[in-house]
């Protein structure tokens, strides 16, 4: 049997750095390795017994008071809702959260390019297995034209944009050697290839606007380097539209479908029902602005506003689309289920995280790459309800937290 002593002789230091380098490695690989470490870190808390020390470095980080006092609205938006089953599920979604502050007892900064390192090994490895089913070398079969081997087409994008920058980044900022710099480079433009011939546009989105806002905000007393940077930017989106037939029939079917919603009314089509759900939220909230409508009952608020409102220019595929899918939007989904206080409470959180103070100047831009790029991705899927990205969510943040003051 297992006693005090036992425990005493583990090396539980050790195991908790080589147990975050696996699950940074099997993050972007396997959903059962997410769901394992998920027990598996708490566990490693426990284990380690020293729970003030371990409270005490939470309350340092003034992170956690936001993110407290959210999930105590957010469960408490539980009880006013009447759909149990997505009731349910999102509360064993925001149970996932668990993971942030048992990691960030666990780590320590020295370990994090590490573990950062280990992730970008396994967004690797998955590119070579996407490349396979890409050609059909017959490793992984091609379903539907989707080349993500463990997840959907817009989730991996996210996790591509997400490489993609902090590569270009690398190369941009770091000083390393001419081996490193070739390899880094070479990475960067198997990451950025795969990125655009995916059918996952959210992660597209994210690479182009958080590329704009990162070099505005790094070059802001730069005009000249603004416009340089920007016009390498260009470049290589026109190369991406010139040379790669999958992205530019993408960006052709956005395209069309935008001027469909807005010159013919048709919403019918990918934006235009984004666009509708943005629609239906707007008049859900004016029904219930502060509360919404409890946790997991977005089909309900939909279901409600479609049948109170003569929408003409929703047609029956639309209209059924809206009320029996989410909203394809994160802050919709948070809005409409806790209203404008669940809205405000979150937003306080991505506030504390992007002024979350990091003394290294490398892991702190990183930090704003990885926010910004997730949250960009947010108003393409409510990746806080869907188990890659949340996870992908939950590992960044949780990294940085680590690292600030």
């Amino acid at each position: 049997m297992l006693n005090i002593k036992s425990l005493s002789s583990i090396p539980l230091e050790r195991i908790s750095y080589y147990s975050l380098i696996v699950f940074a490695f099997t993050l972007p690989l396997s959903r059962a390795a997410i769901s394992f470490f998920l027990i598996w870190f708490v566990l490693l808390v426990i284990l380690k017994r020293n729970y003030k020390n371990s409270f005490e470095k939470l309350k340092e980080k003034d992170i956690f008071k936001f993110i407290i006092l959210y999930f105590i609205y957010i469960i408490i938006s539980s009880f006013w809702g009447d759909d149990t089953t997505n009731t349910i599920r999102h509360l064993r979604l925001y149970s996932y959260w668990i993971i942030l502050p048992a990691i960030v007892i666990l780590i320590k900064k020295e370990w994090t390019n590490v573990i950062l390192n280990a992730f970008f090994v396994g967004v690797f490895i998955s590119e070579l297995l996407s490349y396979s089913i890409y050609f059909n070398f017959g490793i992984i079969e091609n379903t539907g034209g989707n080349i993500a081997p463990f997840m959907t087409s817009i989730h991996y994008s996210v996790f591509l944009a997400f490489t993609s920058l902090v590569l270009l980044y690398k190369i941009t900022f770091e000083d390393k050697s001419l081996k490193i710099r070739i390899l880094i480079i070479s990475f960067f433009i198997m990451t950025f290839i795969n990125l655009m011939i995916s059918n996952g546009r959210t992660g597209q989105v994210a690479f182009l606007t958080t590329l704009i806002i990162f070099v505005i905000v790094k070059f802001r007393a730069n005009i000249k380097k603004i416009i340089i940077s920007l016009f390498f930017l260009i470049s290589i989106m026109y190369f991406a539209y010139s040379n790669l037939n999958t992205f530019q029939t993408r960006v052709n079917t956005t395209v069309a479908s935008i001027n469909k919603a807005i010159l013919n009314s048709n919403f019918d089509s990918s934006w235009g029902i984004r666009a509708a759900f943005w629609i239906i939220t707007y008049d859900a909230l004016k029904d219930r602005p502060f509360f919404g409508y409890g946790l997991g009952d977005y089909e309900i608020a939909a279901k409600k506003v479609i049948a109170e409102h003569d929408y003409k220019f929703m047609n029956e595929n639309v209209k059924n689309f809206v009320t029996s899918y989410h909203y394809h939007n994160q802050y919709l989904m948070i809005a409409v289920e806790g209203g404008i206080i669940a809205l405000f409470l979150f937003s306080l959180i991505l506030y504390k995280l992007y002024k979350l103070r990091i003394e290294e100047i490398e892991l702190k831009d990183i930090s704003i790459i990885g926010l910004t790029t997730l949250l960009v991705s947010f108003v393409g899927d409510p990746m806080l309800f869907l188990q890659f990205p949340l996870v992908l969510f939950l590992f960044i943040v949780s990294l940085f937290i680590s690292n600030s003051n």
